[in-house]
């Protein structure tokens, strides 16, 4: 079968310790694979363990047609598309054309034009998108390096070591037809006055300073970021780290606008709650859209359902999930997979615990701040005022939490409640 119409035809392939082998996705031809390794079977004495084979479909198959080649397939599952890290296949396919998956990509994906110049076609696989990714970070660390220059291109390509992304900085003359840059080289040597007259004086200089190969090979490319030429993850991961790192530099750099500052003072504000550092981490990923409700998930993965599973209605989005879904006050978890309810007044009540012996542990380590003093007699005071338990005793007049609130607040006590001596000896007295 062919990947592409123009592409080479192909019907296995065989790696160390696996095989890939291609086929229609029909019912017929998986039943015949099925029956072929059967055979395979019983010729070498050998099983094969089919529980942790795996089958992979086309983007243009229906659902029905695959529940049809699984069922087929018996115990052989679909697999699903995990990470993939692009560089290093970029890399691979721009220093080894000649390579069977080399032929395979460009013939369905860049046949008419550079890898680095051509369009990110819709239907494009998982594989090819997540190269396509990186293609500008591999450009710019890659140059071409001259052997016979008949396969480098004089302005489109970047050939010019020293310039800034290996291009030529002269404009193309008028009515001049030199395209590639074997036109520039006779008998093994660069031709001066033809480099001299078509190039401004920099880039003749940088052209006339590279070497030349006195064998004809062809050209090939080489990696900036390592000393060998050859690309490498190390090296890669280096750069991309050096880059990360200027990108910040420079953002620290530019003056700061209204936006930016406001967004400052809200980050402050908020690594500086005295509150759980889980809560904390919490509230940053809620505001940076980072929790995974169905709809995230949906939007990133295109698997599963965006709908909410509480409301059935809309989408789950962070906003639906805690402000108009009508549970948003519950504890999504534990009313999901649980069927727990909970009363929030218990979590207002353990979170001012929790941050009372927070205060507890600093005064013994004799670490308390000024202002943690104050918070702590502003939340003793919180807790000695009774009136604030009533007002919210009032405040439950729903009948569902009713109950519950009244058993909660008859255990509550701003003061310490007597012991039944105590209440003895008083009664007595």
């Amino acid at each position: 079968m062919k990947i592409s119409r123009t592409g080479p035809s192909m019907t296995h392939l065989f790696f160390a310790d696996d095989s890939l082998i291609f086929c229609k996705a029909e019912r017929e031809e998986a039943s015949e694979l099925i029956q072929i390794l059967r055979k395979y079977e019983k010729g070498f004495g050998q099983s094969i363990n089919l529980e942790k084979s795996s089958v992979f479909f086309s983007s243009n198959v229906s659902h029905q047609r695959k529940g049809e080649v699984v069922q087929s397939l018996g115990p052989i599952q679909v697999a699903t598309q995990g990470k993939y890290l692009g560089l290093p296949m970029v890399w691979r396919l721009i220093s080894k054309p000649n390579l069977l998956v080399s032929k395979v990509l460009r013939a369905k994906y860049f046949h008419r034009d550079s890898i680095f110049k051509c369009k990110v076609l819709k239907y494009a696989s998982w594989i090819w998108q997540s190269m396509m990714n990186v293609r500008d970070f591999v450009q710019k660390g890659t140059r071409k390096k001259i052997g016979s220059g008949k396969a480098t291109n004089i302005w489109k390509d970047n050939w010019i070591p020293g310039n800034k992304d290996g291009k030529v900085t002269s404009a193309m003359p008028q009515n001049c037809n030199i395209r590639r840059v074997d036109e520039l080289i006779s008998g093994f040597r660069w031709r001066k006055p033809l480099v001299l007259r078509t190039f401004n004086r920099e880039d003749a200089d940088k052209i006339l300073d590279i070497p030349k190969s006195i064998r004809g090979r062809e050209d090939n490319n080489y990696w900036l970021h390592s000393c060998s030429g050859i690309y490498t993850v190390n090296s890669e991961y280096k750069a991309l780290s050096r880059e990360t790192t200027q990108h910040i530099g420079r953002r620290v750099d530019e003056p700061e606008t209204s936006s930016t500052n406001s967004n400052g003072k809200k980050w402050k504000w908020l690594w500086k709650l005295k509150v759980k550092s889980k809560i904390k981490h919490f509230i940053w990923r809620s505001l940076n859209g980072l929790l995974p409700v169905n709809g995230l998930v949906f939007n990133r993965t295109h698997h599963g359902d965006p709908i909410c599973d509480g409301c059935g209605e809309h989408e789950e989005s962070i906003e639906h999930m805690f402000f108009q879904y009508s549970r948003a006050q519950e504890r999504r978890n534990e009313w999901k997979f649980n069927a727990k309810r909970r009363h929030p007044w218990k979590t207002v009540n353990k979170a001012q615990q929790e941050w009372q012996e927070q205060v507890s542990a600093w005064s013994k380590k004799k670490m308390i701040p000024e202002d943690v003093e104050r918070d702590g007699k502003e939340v003793e005071l919180v807790e000695e005022n009774s009136e604030s338990v009533a007002d919210y005793r009032r405040s439950c007049e729903d009948s569902h939490y009713k109950g519950q609130t009244s058993a909660m607040t008859e255990n509550y006590s701003p003061y310490p409640q007597p012991t039944a001596a105590e209440s003895d000896n008083d009664g007595g007295g």
